[in-house]
């Protein structure tokens, strides 16, 4: 049975990091925190919509692309925020089509993303912790120890890190390849319910990548509350899946079609 009492405590990423301390991830922003970033700076409001729409839209992580912001301005962006994806560190590719990448993050740890292919849909499975607390006997990660949560841009830099290299952009186009989204990956998303919760908001912004769906089956029983939080914090995105085999690892998931369902539990 997987482990839910006590809970080790995972060690936390700070909020924003790359390999220059001094640049803040957009890819962890929600549009409020990067109009206020941007305040900071003295540059208005509308220019968060612009930025917001090159990276999570368009996928570009160099201002000087980004042709609607003046030229003055693209230096001065580029020397407080950038949106770097996580490194590869190694990329396997099977003959149906199923690439997994071995994700480097800017502290050396590493985690896995896989891509699925099927007939009718593409499965990008991310992960949210460096190894986990719970000890699944399905799960391989579950034999590792916790090292500690994934941030918000660590999550979200899978998503576009994949999108990238399935040449997916811009996020809105028909026949995407990637159209599901599962956090079934390295870690239990709800011991990361914060940054979890923060990374999702981001991808299912309809002026970014537009993730409009999401399921998370049954949690262990520690984490009911904060399942429920969910709910109430993602509002009808976010439904109960109530499958049995998962009752002892919560999990999550996106569908990338625009579609809102209603509870089916």
């Amino acid at each position: 049975m997987p482990v839910t009492d006590p809970i080790p405590a995972a060690s936390e990423t700070p909020a924003h990091f790359s390999p220059d301390k001094s640049l803040i991830s957009l890819l962890g922003l929600e549009k409020a925190d990067l109009q206020a970033a941007l305040a900071e700076l003295g540059l208005p409001k509308f220019r968060a919509g612009q930025i917001w729409r090159w990276v999570f839209r368009h996928g570009l992580s160099d201002f000087n692309e980004m042709t609607d912001l003046a030229k003055p301005l693209r230096p001065l962006l580029a020397s407080h925020f950038h949106a770097d994806r996580p490194l590869v560190s190694r990329r396997q590719q099977s003959v149906d089509g199923t690439i997994k990448w071995l994700v480097r993050l800017a502290d050396g740890q590493e985690a896995e993303t896989v891509y699925i292919p099927d007939r009718d849909r593409g499965t990008l499975c991310i992960s949210s912790q460096v190894g986990c607390t719970l000890n699944c006997s399905f799960c391989h990660t579950g034999t590792q120890r916790l090292v500690r949560n994934l941030a918000a841009e660590e999550i979200v830099g899978q998503i576009m890190l994949a999108m990238d290299e399935l040449g997916d952009w811009p996020a809105g186009k028909e026949n995407r390849r990637l159209t599901n989204i599962v956090l079934m990956g390295m870690g239990e998303p709800l011991y990361n319910y914060e940054q979890v919760a923060k990374a999702m908001k981001i991808i299912m912004s309809g002026e970014g990548v537009a993730c409009r769906e999401g399921v998370s089956p049954c949690p262990p029983p520690a984490l009911f509350r904060k399942w429920s939080a969910a709910g109430r914090s993602l509002g009808s995105i976010w439904r109960s899946a109530c499958m049995l085999f998962a009752t002892g690892c919560g999990m999550s998931w996106c569908r990338l079609t625009g579609n809102i369902i209603s509870p089916s539990c």
